[in-house]
Parts: C-alpha cells; structure tokens; sequence
C-alpha cells in the first residue's frame, strides 16, 4: 500500500527491525571542488580546501510481513546502524587518513574482506567499517523509521505491479511482480522493547 499515489509523496512510519547491512559508504571530500580530502589535504590541492564527511548506507528493514531496503545518510547512518558515538568518533579519525572506506556486504562475503593491496592503516579502517556494519547487537533491534517510499514509476505505482521478462530456453517470457519496496530514511529511532512489554503485560493484568 506504501506504493500506491500521492501516498509515496508522504513520510510513512514503519516500525521493524533492521535485519542487515547491506552497503556502507563513507567519505571526506572538497566542497570546493567535490575531490577527496586525506589528512586535511585536497588531492587537487585546492587553496581553500573545505572537507566534509558524507557517509550513506543501505540495510534490510523486516516488519514481520515483508522486507524492504532502507537508505540513510549523514546524521542517520551510524543511528541506522546502531553505533555509538564513541564507535562512530574513532571510524572518523580513521576516515580523515584515508579519504573514503566503504563496505559492500556481497563483496566482503565473496572476496573475504581482501585489503593486502592496502596500506595498513588504510586496511584497518576498511575493517573496522566491515566490523560496525555486522555487529550483531547494533542490529536485530526494533525501530520506528519515519521515510518515503521510491523507486517505482508513477505507472507502476497506480497499477501495484512490474513487468519483468525471463528467458526460458530461447524463449523470452514477461511476467508480472510487485515493485520492490524501497524507503528513504527521514528519522530512526530504537523502540525500547522491554517497555513495549511491561506495557502489555500491564494492560493484561489491568
């Protein structure tokens, strides 16, 4: 129903819980002239160099009927993924030496996290955004995620379906499927579970 009209111009909340990580970006770069910016220098040696730390990542949120990718960034990337302030503070010390990490968690699986082309310090922090983005206790956690749905054209939308060609043999088939829900974060925010609890449990007895 989130796909449907005017509805995908509108903040939606849903309340889920963010299962993975499924990419994280980070980066420092010139305001100047968009370049990367390591150790407080801009690779194309801009006179006023103006670095700014811009990071963005994308996770599966599962409500109990379906799953849907979320996309956050800024503010609500390290919220998103459960780190700390103290996590996220040493990530950035780690980010302004080397410029940009990344994290892809089909590319870690398959490739098994290889950084021997990288410098030391480089590698480490690469890891250690691999580390943040699979911490089991930053995530499976519950939340309510203030977002608005996209992705899906305005037809797709008003008709609740896609259309998607699969070959068999020689032969192309079209078939019809539901638009992937995809959501963009505006606010996230963690449920206290142990109160949602105590409430029930409150009302059961009262």
């Amino acid at each position: 129903r989130y796909m449907r009209g005017s509805l995908c111009q509108r903040v939606v909340c849903v309340q889920g819980v963010f299962t993975s990580v499924q990419h994280a970006f980070m980066q420092v770069k010139c305001l100047n002239c968009q370049c990367l910016v390591v150790n407080g220098s801009c690779l194309l040696s801009c006179h006023k160099s103006k670095p700014v730390v811009t990071s963005d990542a994308r996770l599966i949120i599962d409500d109990g009927s379906a799953e849907a990718h979320v996309y956050v960034s800024g503010d609500l990337t390290p919220m998103a993924m459960g780190v700390s302030a103290a996590d996220w503070t040493r990530m950035l010390s780690l980010l302004k030496s080397t410029g940009q990490v990344k994290y892809s968690k089909y590319f870690n699986s398959s490739f098994q996290s290889d950084y021997s082309h990288l410098s030391l310090h480089d590698a480490r922090a690469h890891e250690r955004l691999a580390e943040l983005a699979t911490t089991q206790s930053g995530l499976h956690r519950r939340v309510k995620l203030y977002c608005r749905p996209f992705g899906a054209s305005e037809k797709e939308r008003e008709a609740g379906f896609k259309n998607y060609s699969v070959r068999l043999a020689s032969e192309e088939h079209v078939t019809m499927g539901l638009p992937r829900l995809q959501l963009r974060a505006v606010a996230v925010c963690s449920i206290n579970t142990s109160s949602e609890v105590s409430e029930l449990l409150d009302s059961i007895e009262s």
